[in-house]
C-alpha cells in the first residue's frame, strides 16, 4: 500500500519520505506543511535523543512533544550556533522549544526564552530543591565595565564552562536570577528553554547612594537584601499551555491551581561576585565567586570539578544555612560582612551637607551621617579658593531624613528614638519562632510602618462558637486601657507606644540586666493609681518565653520579671489572670463593667479569649474579643455640633463613611474638653457605643491616630444583627473544657516527642527494628485490604517458622510493577506522615486528607507529602473523638457527600474509646466520608492480649510496660467476649510505655467485639480481624518469596549475617496488636 505524505508513522534508514541530516541520517519522515514562517508557533517539550555537536549539524537532535502540536512525536535539530545553552545539553535533557522548517523542509528548533515564575499570595509549601540565585555580569558572563559598556561592547561574552555549569545547577537546584543591572541589559541566553523561579533586576535591589559600587564611582551601591526573597511566595511556571498556538477555535483548558512555594534561609543560596552586596544578608546563605572578565580565557572557576561546584554540592544536599556556617571562611563562603569604608562615610556626610540633592538619604545610612568625620584622605584634592563674602550664597538647610522628620513630629508626644525602635524591632524579630511563623515581617517592615508587632484580637462572631466548643480557650477581662510595650534591660525601663515611640522612661531595675518584653496596657483606677497590666510576655531576662504554647504559660515563665518590676515610680506592674473552666468568675465583671481581683478595681468592657495552644507561641497567637456592648472607633467627618455627624473608618490610605454619630449636649461637652485636631488632621477619633439604634460617643481616643479599619467596622456591624449573648459564650467554653483531658495530654506528649526529634534526639536502638516491623505490617495491610482486597489470616501462627524466615539474611529483589488505581485517601491519626509514602507507592492518590491532634507532627507530615509533589494534600488538626471532625474534613475537601475510597487509622483509634460518644463521633466521621464500597482499616491493641499481659505482670522485657488502676483492671477482666451493651466497654483506661517513643501515655481499651457491633450500626461491615502475628503468617504462606523480599526491603529481615535481627521482645510487642478492616455498605 502506498504511503501518503501525511502519514505520521516514523520511517527508518532510507525509507520513503525520510530526509537526511548532516550525518546521513533521517530525522523526520513527514514533510511539514508550508507556512509563511515555516513553523506552527507551538511550544513543544523537546527531549534530547542524540548529540551531534562535532558533526556538520553542530547541534543536538530532540523528539518533540505537544498534545495539540502539528509536529508532536517528530524529530528536530537544535543548533548550537547563537544558542549557548545547546552546547551543554545531554541525552534525555528536556527543554521548551519552537520549531520551523528550513529550506530543505527539515525541522529546526529554537529554544524558547526562559519562563519566569511570579509572586503570589496564598498557602505555600516547602520547595523540593534549594533555590540557587545567580548573578550575571562577572559571574556567568562579561558585559564590560560600567563606563565602557555601551560604547565598546554591545553583547555579553559567556564565561568558560558557563553553559555546563548552568545545566549542572539545574540538576541540583531551583534556579533564579538576580542582577543589579537594568532588565534591558540582562542576557538570559544561558537559561533558554528552561524555567526560572525569579528574574529580578535593579528595581528589586536596594540603592545606597551616595555610597558607590566598586565597579565604578558613578554607579550606586546596590544591595541584594535576601529577606525580600524570603518574604515572597512564588508561583512556578506550569505546562498547561503546551501545544496552544493561538488558534481561536481550540479549546483552552482551565489552568490548574497555582503551586506556591516559599523559600527561607535553609533553602536559599545567593551567588555573586561582589562581597559588598551581601552587607545585610546572613553569611551562610551567600557564596562569593571571583569576578571574571573576557580577557581571562583560561578561567576555570565554573568547571564542574572546581571548588565552586564542590561547595554548591554540599548546599544541595543539606540545610543551606547550616552548610554555609560550616563552610564559612573557605574562600568561597564569606566569614564576615564588609564594613563601610572611610570613603563611604565621607560620601554620605558630604551628600547630607549638600542637602541631599538626589533625594532622601536611605534610613540605613543615618549612622554614617552622624558618625565622627574620618581623617582626610591622602589623595584628597587641594581645597578650592574661598568665595568672596559678597558672592557667597546663603547656606541651604540640610534635608531631613524620614526618621528625622518622624522624630520631630512626635517630639511633643514623648519623642521618637529611631535607634531605640530599631533595637526593639531587632530583638523582637530575633526569635526563631517569629522567623518561622512570620518570615515576611522583618524588623525593617515594623519600622517602616511605625506599627507595633504582636497579635490583634478580632471580634467574636456567632459562627466562631462552634470552634470554641471543640477547642479549649482561656478568658480574661478586657481592660479599658492604652496598649503599650514594657521593655526593660540593663539601660533602664521604658514604655513604648503603638508607633514604637517612647511614652515614658524609668531608671534601671536592680537584678534585671537582660532584655524583658511584656505586652499589656496602662490602666488607671478612679483613685488615681496606675497599673501596667500585662496580658502576654515575649521575653523574660533574655529568654524567649514567647515560644511557650499559651498566654498563661508565657506569663508564668515571666514570674521573676514581675517580682522585679512590681513598682516603677508609682506604676504597678502586674499580670492578668486567665480563666479556663472557671469562666463564671467573669460573669459578674461582664454584668457590672468593673473588674476587681483584690489588687485593683478597673473598668472592663468585655473579655479576651486566648487560644489554649498557639502553634508558634506568641508570634502567631490567635485571640478574640467579646464585648456585651457594641463599640466602634470612628473619625468624625465635620466639626462638632448638635445632631447627626457622619463618621468614617479607614480603608487603606483613605477614609470611608459607614455611619453617623448622634451628638447630644453630653457629647458636645466631652468634645469641647479636648483640643481641636491639629491642622491637616481630618477630625477627632472617638469611641462610640451602639445604644437603642444610635451610635453615641463614649470617649475621645487621643491615643489613636487612625479609626478602626473597614474590615473591623463590618465585623462590628455584623455583630449588631448577629448578637452573641454571654450565656452563648459561657456554654461554648464550658463544653470545650469538659472534653476528655487525655486527648489534650496526648497532643502535648506527641508534640514534645516531635520537638525532640527535630532537635536531633534519636530513638533507642531497639525501637528501630520494631518500627520497621510495624511498617512492614502496615504495608501488607494496605496492599491486601485496600488494593487487592483479598486479605486473609491464618487461624493459628507458626511462630517458629515465621521468626526463622524473618531472621534469615537475604537480599531483596525489585518488586513487580503494577498499575496503580486512582484512589482518594483519608488518613486519621497520621502523625509525622510516615505512612503517606506507602499510599503513593500502592495507589494513584487523587485526593488526600490527613488528620492528627499534634500540630507539630502534622507540620512535618505536610512537608513530607509536599516534597513528593502533587496532588496537594489537606491537613486537618483535630481530635479523633471530636464530634465536629467530620464537618472539618468535609469543609477542607469541599464536598458534603462521601468522597474517600479508603480510610486508615493506625495505632490511634484507642484515643477515641474514652466514651460511647467519642467512638460514635469517630465512626460517624468515617461513615460520612467514605464512599459506598470503600475500605476502612485500623491497627489497634488486641484487648485479649492486653488483658493477658496485665495478668502476667504488665511488662515485655525493658521495651514495653502497661499499668492501670485496680478499678480499670477489674473492668478489663470483666469484659465479655462478645459485644457489650451499655458503657462498660468504653473508658477503661491504662498507661502505656513503649521504649522512648511513648512515655506513660493514657490510652483506652479497644473492645473489639463492641467496636465491630457499633461499626455495623453505622454501615461498616467487618471483613477482617487478626492479630499481627497471625496476619503475617498468613501473608507469608500466600505470598512466598515476595513476602521475604518486602521484609528485606523495609529492614525487618537482615541483609547480612552479622546484622541485628528481630528479637523475641520486639516480636512479642508487635503481637499485642491486631488489624481490623471494614467495608462501607449502603
Amino acid at each position: 500500500m502506498r504511503r501518503s505524505n501525511s502519514d505520521n508513522s516514523q520511517g527508518k534508514g532510507r525509507g520513503r519520505g525520510g530526509r537526511r541530516d548532516g550525518r546521513g541520517r533521517g530525522y523526520s519522515n513527514v514533510k511539514p506543511e508550508k507556512r509563511d514562517d515555516g513553523g506552527d508557533g507551538t511550544v513543544y517539550l523537546a527531549t534530547v535523543t542524540e548529540l551531534a555537536l562535532d558533526a556538520p549539524a553542530q547541534g543536538v537532535f530532540a523528539t518533540l512533544k505537544a498534545s495539540r502540536g502539528r509536529y508532536d512525536g517528530q524529530r528536530c535539530l537544535l543548533r548550537a550556533r547563537n544558542q549557548p545553552a545547546v552546547e551543554a545539553l545531554r541525552v534525555n535533557d528536556i527543554l521548551r522549544v519552537k520549531c520551523r522548517s528550513d529550506r530543505q523542509n527539515r525541522l529546526e528548533g529554537r529554544l524558547c526564552p526562559p519562563r519566569i515564575g511570579t509572586t503570589a499570595t496564598g498557602t505555600a509549601s516547602s520547595p523540593k530543591k534549594p533555590l540557587l540565585v545567580l548573578d550575571l555580569n562577572g559571574v556567568l558572563c562579561d558585559r564590560g565595565t560600567y563606563a565602557t559598556r555601551d560604547a565598546k561592547q554591545k553583547k555579553s561574552i559567556n564565561r568558560p564552562h558557563a553553559a555546563q555549569f548552568v545545566r549542572w545547577c539545574y540538576e541540583r537546584f531551583e534556579i533564579g536570577v538576580w542582577s543589579c543591572a537594568k532588565r534591558d541589559n540582562m542576557d538570559l541566553s544561558l537559561f533558554e528553554g528552561r524555567d526560572l523561579v525569579l528574574c529580578w533586576d535593579q528595581r528589586k535591589s536596594t540603592s545606597l547612594w551616595p555610597r558607590t559600587s566598586t565597579v565604578s564611582p558613578q554607579k550606586p551601591l546596590f544591595l541584594k537584601e535576601i529577606d525580600q526573597l524570603w518574604a515572597s511566595t512564588f508561583d512556578a511556571p506550569r505546562d498547561e499551555d503546551l501545544g496552544v498556538s493561538g488558534d481561536w477555535r481550540r479549546k483552552v483548558e482551565k489552568p490548574s491551581a497555582p503551586k506556591l512555594t516559599r523559600y527561607d534561609a535553609s533553602t536559599t543560596v545567593l551567588v555573586d561576585n561582589h562581597l559588598e552586596k551581601f552587607e545585610r544578608n546572613p553569611l551562610g546563605s551567600c557564596v562569593l565567586v571571583p569576578t571574571w572578565t573576557a580577557s581571562e580565557e583560561s578561567d576555570a572557576a565554573l568547571s564542574l570539578d572546581g571548588d565552586l561546584c564542590r561547595t554548591l554540592s554540599q548546599y544541595a544536599t543539606g540545610d543551606c544555612q547550616e552548610t554555609g556556617e560550616k563552610l564559612a571562611g573557605n574562600g568561597i563562603v564569606p566569614k564576615e560582612h564588609p564594613a563601610p569604608t572611610d570613603d563611604d562615610v565621607r560620601a554620605v556626610q558630604d551628600y547630607v551637607a549638600r542637602g541631599c540633592p538626589d533625594g532622601p538619604l536611605h534610613p540605613s545610612l543615618e549612622a554614617l551621617a552622624s558618625a565622627p568625620a574620618p581623617p582626610p584622605s591622602a589623595r584628597a584634592e587641594a581645597p578650592p579658593p574661598p568665595v568672596k563674602a559678597q558672592e557667597a550664597a546663603p547656606p541651604r538647610p540640610p534635608q531631613k531624613s524620614s526618621l528625622e522628620r518622624l522624630a520631630s513630629q512626635q517630639q511633643a508626644r514623648g519623642g521618637f528614638d529611631a535607634s531605640l525602635a530599631k533595637r526593639f524591632a531587632d530583638l523582637y524579630c530575633s526569635s526563631r519562632q517569629h522567623k518561622t511563623s512570620c518570615p515576611d515581617w522583618p524588623p525593617r517592615k515594623y519600622l517602616e510602618r511605625r506599627d507595633s508587632p504582636g497579635p490583634r484580637a478580632r471580634p467574636l462572631k456567632r459562627r466562631d462558637l462552634a470552634m470554641l466548643r471543640t477547642q479549649r480557650w482561656f478568658a480574661t477581662e478586657k481592660t479599658d486601657g492604652e496598649r503599650h510595650w514594657l521593655w526593660a534591660d540593663a539601660d533602664g525601663c521604658r514604655l513604648l507606644s503603638r508607633d514604637l515611640s517612647v511614652a515614658r522612661s524609668f531608671g534601671p531595675v536592680q537584678g534585671l540586666s537582660s532584655d524583658t518584653i511584656l505586652d499589656g496596657e496602662v490602666v488607671s483606677e478612679s483613685n488615681g493609681r496606675e497599673f501596667f497590666v500585662a496580658f502576654d510576655a515575649v521575653r523574660c531576662l533574655g529568654e524567649d518565653v514567647g515560644a511557650h504554647p499559651n498566654a498563661p504559660a508565657r506569663l508564668k515563665a515571666s514570674s521573676r520579671a514581675f517580682e522585679l518590676l512590681s513598682d516603677l515610680d508609682g506604676l504597678h506592674v502586674i499580670a492578668k489572670t486567665y480563666y479556663g473552666a472557671d469562666f463564671d468568675i467573669l460573669r459578674k465583671t461582664l454584668d457590672t463593667g468593673v473588674f476587681t481581683d483584690g489588687s485593683r478595681s478597673t473598668e472592663c468592657d468585655g473579655v479576651v479569649l486566648a487560644s489554649y495552644r498557639d502553634n508558634h507561641g506568641y508570634y502567631d497567637a490567635v485571640c478574640f474579643k467579646y464585648k456585651p456592648r457594641v463599640t466602634l472607633d470612628v473619625r468624625l467627618r465635620s466639626a462638632p455640633r448638635i445632631g447627626d455627624i457622619e463618621a468614617s473608618v479607614q480603608n487603606g490610605p483613605h477614609d470611608v463613611t459607614v455611619t453617623s454619630v448622634a451628638i447630644d449636649a453630653k457629647a458636645m461637652k466631652l468634645l469641647k474638653s479636648v483640643k481641636p485636631p491639629p491642622k491637616g488632621v481630618r477630625g477627632h477619633i472617638v469611641e462610640c457605643e451602639y445604644i437603642d439604634g444610635l451610635w453615641r460617643i463614649q470617649r475621645i481616643r487621643t491615643d489613636k491616630k487612625k479609626p478602626n479599619s473597614l474590615r473591623t467596622a463590618w465585623a462590628v456591624l455584623e455583630s449588631i444583627a448577629d448578637r452573641t449573648t454571654v450565656q452563648d459564650l459561657a456554654d461554648a467554653l464550658a463544653q470545650a473544657w469538659s472534653q476528655d483531658d487525655n486527648a489534650i495530654a496526648a497532643a502535648e506528649h506527641y508534640d514534645q516527642r516531635q520537638r525532640d526529634r527535630n532537635a536531633g534526639k534519636q530513638l533507642q536502638d531497639q525501637m528501630y527494628r520494631l518500627r520497621r516491623l510495624n511498617n512492614f505490617v502496615k504495608a501488607l495491610v494496605l496492599d491486601a485490604c485496600c488494593v487487592r482486597r483479598d486479605a486473609a489470616a491464618s487461624e493459628s501462627c507458626d511462630t517458629a517458622s515465621l521468626l526463622r524466615d524473618l531472621r534469615k539474611p537475604g537480599k531483596s529483589r525489585r518488586p513487580e510493577r503494577r498499575d496503580r488505581k486512582p484512589c482518594a485517601v483519608l488518613e486519621l491519626g497520621c502523625g509525622r506522615g510516615g505512612d503517606l509514602g506507602k499510599w503513593r507507592k500502592a495507589v494513584d492518590v487523587t485526593k488526600l486528607v490527613a488528620c492528627d491532634i499534634s500540630t507539630v507532627a502534622l507540620d512535618e507530615a505536610r512537608e513530607r507529602w509536599e516534597k513528593d509533589g502533587p496532588p496537594q494534600g489537606k491537613f486537618v488538626v483535630g481530635d479523633l473523638g471530636d464530634a465536629t471532625l467530620a464537618a472539618k474534613i468535609k469543609g477542607e475537601v469541599g464536598e458534603w457527600k462521601p468522597w474517600a475510597d479508603v480510610a486508615s487509622c493506625h495505632f490511634a483509634l484507642h484515643y477515641a474509646c474514652g466514651s460511647p460518644e467519642r467512638i460514635d463521633a469517630l465512626l460517624d466521621c468515617v461513615a460520612t466520608n467514605v464512599k459506598s464500597g470503600g475500605v476502612v482499616v485500623a491497627t489497634i491493641i488486641d484487648w485479649l492480649q492486653l488483658r493477658q499481659l496485665l495478668v502476667n505482670g504488665g511488662r515485655i522485657g525493658d521495651l514495653c510496660k502497661v499499668e492501670c488502676s485496680d478499678e480499670a483492671r477489674t473492668q478489663l477482666l470483666q469484659l465479655p467476649d462478645e459485644s457489650s451493651a451499655g458503657h462498660r466497654a468504653w473508658g477503661v483506661e491504662y498507661k502505656f510505655t513503649l521504649g522512648d517513643a511513648v512515655q506513660d501515655c493514657a490510652e483506652f481499651v479497644v473492645h473489639r467485639p463492641s467496636l465491630i457491633a457499633r461499626a455495623a450500626a453505622k454501615g461498616l461491615k467487618c471483613t477482617l480481624e487478626a492479630r499481627f502475628d497471625c496476619f503475617l503468617d498468613g501473608e507469608r504462606r500466600r505470598r512466598g518469596p515476595a513476602f521475604l523480599d518486602l521484609a528485606t526491603s523495609v529492614g525487618v529481615r537482615p541483609k547480612h549475617a552479622n546484622d541485628d535481627v528481630l528479637s523475641d521482645d520486639q516480636f512479642a510487642v508487635a503481637s499485642l496488636y491486631c488489624v481490623v478492616a471494614f467495608v462501607r455498605e449502603d
